[in-house]
């Protein structure tokens, strides 16, 4: 009998165990995350169309939770414009836009900050990552330097299939054989076929290692 499944995969969420270093930043998938125990780290992406052209980043606006307002690096009051798909709220002042001397580092017309209604989330993980900035370092070795190698190795820019269940079965047939190669560099492949078999490994003498490995 195949063991049931833990609930993080029988839900189809792609994430990891429970409480991995660094779990994933994605804010859909917090809730679920929560509930099992996992606690999500990341910082707030940096991205959009003001960024690539070297405008004041979203960053320099202070959020009003209160109030529900945007406050621009020139001190006025972005006002709350229009929802789109109910998902993203749109803040702007195209008045105090076009008076503002800070306008060419800001935008080239009219600047628009929208909000998404789940950025709560992103900004309570970005503040536990401040208090705790050596967990992505852990991250990095732990996830991101075998998936670096794996897509360096097999050249795999990207998943070739769609939907969950594709994706995790390409990755599993890619993750298999990066275990064997990491298993044989660490007890090379007699012991690796002894390990399988069930079959105690005696250590072999490896050069420049008197001791071997077991």
């Amino acid at each position: 009998m195949r063991p049931r499944a833990p609930p993080w995969r029988r839900s189809g969420w792609s994430g990891s165990r429970p409480s991995p270093p660094g779990a994933p930043s994605r804010s859909r998938t917090s809730k679920p995350a929560r509930r099992w125990g996992v606690t999500p780290y990341g910082p707030k992406p940096v991205r959009g169309r003001s960024v690539r052209e070297g405008f004041s980043p979203k960053g320099a606006f202070r959020f009003d939770p209160g109030a529900d307002t945007f406050s621009c690096p020139g001190g006025q009051t972005l006002r709350r414009g229009r929802s789109r798909e109910n998902v993203k709220v749109d803040t702007s002042n195209r008045e105090a836009c076009r008076a503002c001397q800070l306008r060419p580092r800001c935008t080239k017309t009219t600047r628009h900050v929208s909000r998404p209604e789940n950025e709560a989330v992103l900004d309570r993980m970005a503040a536990r990552l401040a208090a705790r900035p050596e967990i992505l370092d852990q991250r990095r070795t732990c996830v991101e330097h075998p998936a670096g190698s794996i897509k360096q190795w097999m050249h795999q820019g990207a998943f070739l299939m769609r939907r969950p269940g594709c994706v995790r079965g390409e990755f599993s047939l890619t993750a298999l054989p990066t275990n064997i190669r990491r298993a044989i560099s660490l007890v090379g492949a007699p012991g690796l076929i002894a390990a399988a078999k069930g079959v105690r490994h005696t250590p072999i003498a490896v050069a420049g290692d008197p001791q071997g490995v077991s």
